[in-house]
């Protein structure tokens, strides 16, 4: 969903089986003072990853924005 901003998603999925997935969602990329943000959710199923693992994806996610060059 790139072309818009958000401030949170969510996505619930019914069905009769687990989803273990995950699923990341990104919005519009703006400029705010001097940086430059990007919303970015990951939704998970607890029976798969927690918090450590999500703060693992989020770091990784911001070291490539930080250093773009070293993954292009």
């Amino acid at each position: 969903m790139p072309w818009f901003n958000y401030t949170s998603f969510n996505v619930n999925n019914e069905g009769s089986s687990f989803f273990l997935f995950p699923m990341v969602t990104w919005g519009k990329f703006f400029k705010e003072g001097n940086k430059i943000v990007m919303p970015v959710t990951i939704q998970v199923h607890h029976a798969v990853a927690d918090g450590y693992h999500c703060s693992l994806f989020f770091s990784d996610v911001q070291e490539i924005s930080s250093n773009p060059e070293l993954y292009l």
